[in-house]
């Protein structure tokens, strides 16, 4: 009994472990399905794509040139302005009533001057004349009974003439300083006078008015902002991580739901200050502004073949074409896997089997990867390699292919 025991025990040992070898054994030599694509020779481009906004290199804020009450502003948002156009107009009859009366004053300095002159003349007549009837005097004093009280009072009277001149001569020159005085009032009650006009500095359009109808304003507050749209373009907050890539002159899609198309521009220069931006999901990016011009004429084709215009401020997305790449070998990126470090590995389907080759990247899209070079082994266009491999794909395992992408 107890030999007819350990009889079947062995028995089903030996099928345990037939059945655990059977198993082993299907699993090393069953195919594992796999998805797998075809390694083709085209162009790549690689891109950095952002949201984006219109804007303008110029803004022109006009503000108020001086304190007043400015007149109500008939010019509307989106309205045509020329240089040299009136855009707003100060409250100027005060000035104007005050520039008339300096001008009256101005007048009546000179003819100061003038009377001054005069008097400044008939002093020095009479005092010459004192002083030779004086020097006559002392000639004769002695002679013809002239007496010396006679000498005494003309030599007075002419020191008397003296400083009558004197006094005139400086009273002329105190008309003179208040008349050359007097005609700086008109030239600054002109030139305030000039500032109650406000003309637009460029050739553009009313981007926003601030002012509408007529109040007391200080100096500096604004009345409206000016824009030319002919200088429109397009800045984008590029991550600092992908404006490293970004250099002026490289091609730039502009698209979007605003344009309904795709307009061709190209990048003028990133900005070398970056700064802080909160993503919608709350975390914390480092992003610059990349600046990107219109090609010539693309904002007229918009207008022309889609009917379309934009504006300050609109929301668009850019394409930036970081490099591009022609004949290159390209492979699926989701073909590539990380390898040991910072390498990179593929599996490529030879005779039915999965063969690992360790291979250097280079540009890449959303799609696909060019594939410098190979570590090991050698890969040319139409070799077929496993998308997304899984974990329980490894080197020399069979694998059955399906349908790839």
């Amino acid at each position: 009994m107890e030999l007819r025991r350990r009889a079947l025990r062995t028995a089903a040992l030996i099928f345990l472990l037939a059945l655990a070898a059977w198993i082993v054994c299907r699993r090393m030599t069953e195919a594992l399905p796999v998805r797998t694509a075809r390694l083709r020779t085209g162009t790549i481009r690689e891109v950095v794509e952002d949201r984006a906004r219109t804007t303008l290199p110029h803004v022109v804020h006009v503000t108020m040139p001086q304190q007043g009450r400015i007149l109500p502003v008939e010019l509307a948002e989106g309205t045509s302005v020329a240089k040299g156009q009136v855009i707003a107009r100060l409250e100027d009859e005060d000035l104007r009533d005050a520039y008339a009366e300096s001008l009256s004053i101005v007048r009546a300095m000179a003819e100061n001057v003038t009377a001054a002159r005069a008097q400044v003349k008939a002093s020095a007549s009479r005092r010459d004349y004192l002083k030779w009837l004086t020097e006559a005097r002392e000639k004769v004093y002695g002679k013809d009974g002239l007496s010396g009280q006679a000498i005494r009072e003309t030599r007075a009277d002419y020191l008397e003439a003296e400083m009558d001149l004197e006094g005139n001569t400086a009273q002329l020159q105190s008309s003179l300083a208040l008349s050359s005085t007097s005609r700086l009032l008109p030239i600054f009650l002109k030139r305030i006078l000039g500032r109650t006009v406000v003309e637009s500095s460029i050739d553009g359009v009313v981007l926003r008015r601030h002012v509408w109808n007529v109040r007391m304003m200080q100096a500096g507050e604004p009345i409206m902002d000016l824009g030319d749209m002919r200088e429109l373009r397009v800045t984008a907050d590029v991550l600092t991580e992908e404006a490293v890539r970004v250099r002026p002159g490289q091609k730039v899609a502009v698209y979007g739901e605003t344009v309904g198309g795709e307009l061709e521009g190209r990048v003028a220069r990133v900005e070398p200050m970056g700064f802080t931006k909160l993503s919608s999901l709350g975390v914390e990016q480092q992003r610059v502004n990349v600046i990107v011009d219109f090609a010539d004429g693309e904002l007229d084709r918009l207008s022309r073949d889609l009917g379309r215009t934009l504006g300050l401020e609109y929301r668009v997305r850019v394409r930036i074409v970081t490099a591009e790449k022609e004949n290159v070998l390209l492979a699926p990126r989701s073909a590539l896997v990380r390898g040991n470090g910072a390498t990179w590995r593929l599996f490529v389907v030879r005779n039915g089997r999965a063969e690992a080759l360790a291979v250097v990247p280079g540009v890449s899209d959303d799609e696909q990867v060019e594939i410098l070079r190979t570590a090991s082994g050698d890969l040319s266009d139409g070799d077929e390699v496993i998308v997304a491999p899984e974990e329980s794909v490894t080197s020399g395992a069979r694998v059955r292919a399906t349908e790839g992408d």
